[in-house]
């Protein structure tokens, strides 16, 4: 099986005056070209090895479905896009490129995305399945470096980049700002099973309804390493980042999230039946000047006892975090619901490092340091908790300002409640 290739506006040639022996368009421009389909200046259907697009500008190029200026097909390779502007393109979905599957050793290096459109998702790139998650071959990764993402929006989710399935992406010294989503992900929604790592990134002012700058779906891997995550706004949950469903979240080195906004719960992080890690002796990260109204800083929601997004999960490793000038309107700057009449367990604590945890000039009306709401117990359906162990959690938060709200204890029909305040 061959290569099918339509290109549209330009043609390719041999690269041979810049020292490489790739094919593809040098130092051209494509502009406002169309498909009725995909592709609207560039297609590779299947088997492209190694193009190069260097020095190009793709602009004003459209297509009705995917793609509006590049589409790649299945089992491309190599793919190396270098120092290349893609502005102003419009598509349904991965408004600039869509990546469809097994596409594998592809490169942005320098480039830059801005100003353009998805009516779905991807306002600027979209890459939907398949390049090598679990293998972690060097040439299975997609790479961006160095590139920057601005201006772009979407109508669904993903206003930068779409993340959908079993993709393992990595991102290096990437500049995401001003993107915006009506839904979720106003730089980025990574959908399912994908591993993707930030390193030395900056996301500013971006913006969607749930998750301001990331929204992780299900059973994602991301690991976030000396990032700034600033000043992006959610309407509902999750100002800086939104994360659910088993998915991994992992804090390295030097990230900062300052001056993120939700209108509902985490300013900073919201996170649904997931567990957060910072790992330890690997700098400190930094929760500062977020604002929400539960969790100003950070909020969990964690469904299930042995996968626990709380500060008390047998899962998260907490160290070296400081809380910094953070305030809620209602309550919390770390604000944590769980329900244990889900599944039977324990809240010991583990790994709650809370020596290592600053805490200073934060405010809530509730909780200015931790605030949980509610605990329902259920011994009607046998369902029965042991407040002891409660309890013996938050005593080990040393010196911490801890409110606890309505803890219910239901006694089936009859419908009382203790409630109690710590």
């Amino acid at each position: 099986m061959g290569i099918l290739i339509e290109c549209r506006g330009f043609k390719l040639a041999l690269v041979a005056d810049v020292g490489s022996d790739r094919y593809g368009p040098y130092s051209q421009q494509l502009l406002k070209n169309g498909a009725g389909n995909s592709g609207g200046g560039f297609y590779f259907k299947y088997e492209a090895v190694f193009p190069l697009f260097l020095h190009v500008r793709f602009q004003e190029n459209f297509a009705s479905h995917q793609g509006g200026a590049m589409f790649f097909g299945v089992c491309n390779g190599g793919v190396v896009v270098d120092k290349s502007v893609y502005v102003g393109n419009i598509a349904y979905e991965g408004a600039a490129i869509y990546f469809f599957a097994y596409n594998y050793g592809v490169t942005f290096a320098g480039s830059s995305f801005y100003v353009n459109s998805a009516e779905a998702s991807g306002g600027a790139l979209f890459f939907a399945s398949g390049n090598g998650m679990g293998l972690f071959m060097a040439d299975n990764f997609v790479r961006l470096v160095g590139c920057n993402v601005t201006d772009n929006s979407a109508g669904g989710n993903s206003g930068g980049i779409h993340i959908f399935y079993e993709n393992v992406m990595e991102f290096q010294r990437c500049h995401f700002a001003r993107n915006r989503a009506l839904l979720a992900g106003g730089v980025m929604e990574i959908n399912d099973q994908n591993v993707v790592d930030f390193m030395d990134c900056q996301l500013h002012n971006n913006s969607a309804k749930e998750g301001g700058a990331l929204r992780s779906k299900t059973q994602n891997n991301i690991f976030v390493r000396d990032c700034s995550i600033s000043f992006n706004t959610a309407d509902l949950n999750g100002g800086g980042v939104l994360s659910e469903n088993d998915t991994l979240l992992y804090f390295f080195g030097d990230t900062i999230l300052d001056g993120n906004e939700a209108g509902g719960m985490g300013g900073s992080v919201f996170l649904f039946g997931v567990t957060l890690w910072s790992l330890e002796d690997r700098g400190s990260v930094v929760f500062r000047n977020s604002r929400a109204s539960h969790g100003s800083a950070l909020a969990m929601v964690a469904l299930k006892q042995n996968l626990s997004s709380t500060l008390f999960g047998e899962a998260a490793e907490l160290h070296d975090i400081s809380f910094e000038d953070n305030r809620a309107v209602t309550a919390g700057t770390v604000y944590w619901y769980f329900d244990p009449s889900r599944e039977e367990g324990s809240l010991e604590p583990a790994g709650l490092h809370s020596d290592t945890l600053t805490w200073a000039r934060n405010f809530a009306p509730y909780g200015e340091q931790f605030c949980t709401q509610p605990v329902y117990l259920d011994v009607a359906n046998n369902a029965s908790y042991d407040l002891t162990l409660y309890y013996t959690a938050l005593e080990q938060v040393n010196e911490a300002i801890v409110y606890v709200i309505d803890i219910y204890i239901w006694n089936g029909m009859e419908g009382s409640c203790v409630n109690v305040h710590v």
